[in-house]
């Protein structure tokens, strides 16, 4: 581990020296934070993680893992028993590099750059080679520290443009360019891409993407070949909802001509073709609630695929509460659905056309709509799933029970939470319904650090 037990503290001390000293209170946008992403409350500083394993007659296995963020809520490290990573940033809080290691080895490095303005100009991707036999990877350690980049080769870079283009290199581990990848940008949105490759015109292609003012998709087409030769094209149609109304799928195939006068070769040309069979149109329509009520899939050459169509009934709130489904593959069905008083859905059934269950689905709800329970059935009768949750005064999940009659598990997991609402103990129990042992038992326990 690259972080080891003695040096946590230390850890968080440099995490905190790398923050601002000034006592005004950052305004952090968390949707983009790492915090989010981990789904952590609050501004976290560090995390150590102990796992406790414990399998029936065996020995407990038990795994700590350390974790640090900045003050806007990126991480700055993660170190498990095997894997860990190291991530520095700028004083505006964009990241500069990130370090992967395995075993304290390490295997990938991202180096960014940005300009003088802040914006992101480049990144650059390192990765461990590969080796086919263990004299070339024992020749490669011994002079790995006289290698640029720890001995890594880089495996690709990106290229920001002023004009928000992107170029993305592709290399080999011979340092020789695998593949060019070039982006056309507008608006945000990516609306080209050329790939090409120096060793073979074969494998480069070609994608382009056409949007209209809502930013729906209008167009896609995919190109390949040197030629540029057109081999899908995708079409769209919205209504003034910008839902989706028609779909057209153009598959196109190459073909070639050649003609010989008195055994010569007089011409040849290369071209491509509409193939009708693989061509398809997919209509759809909707009720004044904006649920799909139509769907119609034919050929190019108008015929019929799939047609299905749905029959919608509604409650005075809007609720649906019966939906008849008719397909044209014989896949008919009738769906009955039941609300609370809050609008939860609390029962669902489907029978197929001759009354026969295909799934029912019974869900409970508390007053402040919290689902704490939820029983699925299969054709037969038979229960497939049965759930249930209890929670917290703060509406946190405190026991979640999943049993699986079918087979014969149990699974309990319990939760603990601290003031901010991170949990900082999850047991987790797995056991045989039929006899009641446990089969594995996970204990997960935090101890959390916050910024103040």
């Amino acid at each position: 581990m690259i972080f080891k037990m003695g040096l946590f503290i230390i850890g968080v001390s440099l995490i905190t020296g790398c923050a601002t000293a000034k006592k005004n209170k950052l305004i952090i946008d968390k949707e983009g934070t790492d915090w989010k992403k981990l789904k952590l409350e609050g501004t976290v500083k560090a995390i150590r993680e102990v796992s406790t394993v414990q399998y029936p007659e065996e020995e407990a296995k038990v795994r700590t893992s350390e974790y640090g963020f900045n003050r806007y809520g990126k991480q700055l490290f993660s170190d498990t028993d095997e894997y860990s990573h190291q991530s520095t940033y700028n004083s505006e809080g964009q990241i500069l590099e990130m370090k992967q290691y395995f075993q304290d080895r390490l295997e990938k490095k991202i180096v960014h750059s940005y300009s003088s303005e802040g914006d992101k100009i480049a990144k650059s991707t390192y990765m461990s080679p590969t080796f086919e036999t263990m004299e070339e990877w024992e020749a490669h350690q011994a002079k790995k520290s006289t290698l640029p980049h720890e001995g890594l080769y880089l495996q690709n870079k990106l290229e920001i443009h002023e004009d928000g283009h992107q170029t993305i290199t592709v290399y080999k581990q011979t340092n020789e360019v695998d593949h060019i990848q070039k982006e056309i940008y507008e608006h945000s949105k990516l609306v080209e891409v050329d790939v090409k490759y120096p060793s073979s015109d074969a494998f480069g292609y070609k994608k382009t993407w056409k949007y209209d003012d809502h930013g729906n998709l209008l167009k896609f087409k995919k190109y390949v070949s040197p030629e540029e030769r057109l081999e899908h094209l995708w079409e769209y149609e919205y209504d003034e909802k910008n839902r989706i109304i028609k779909e057209t799928h153009l598959r196109y195939m190459p073909q070639s001509s050649t003609t010989f006068k008195k055994g010569h070769l007089k011409d040849y040309s290369k071209g491509y073709y509409l193939d009708e069979d693989l061509s398809y149109i997919s209509t759809f329509e909707y009720d004044a609630n904006g649920s799909l009520i139509s769907k119609i899939g034919k050929k190019y050459n108008g015929e019929l695929v799939r047609k299905i169509t749905y029959e919608l009934t509604y409650d005075s709130n809007q609720n649906l509460i019966q939906e008849n489904v008719h397909d044209s593959k014989g896949s008919s069905a009738k769906n009955y659905i039941e609300y609370d008083k809050n609008g939860n859905e609390i029962f669902y059934r489907s029978v197929d056309t001759k009354g026969n269950l295909i799934s029912k689905v019974i869900r409970k709800f508390d007053s402040v709509s919290n689902m704490t329970e939820r029983v699925v059935y299969e054709s037969d009768g038979s229960i497939s799933l049965d759930e249930s949750y209890v929670y917290d005064s703060k509406g946190n999940v405190k026991e979640h029970t999943v049993k699986k009659p079918l087979e014969e598990t149990i699974e309990i997991k319990a939760y603990d939470y601290d003031d901010s609402g991170n949990w900082v103990k999850l047991e987790q129990k797995f056991l045989s319904s039929k006899t009641d042992e446990v089969l594995q038992h996970v204990i997960n326990e935090r101890k959390i650090i916050y910024y103040e």
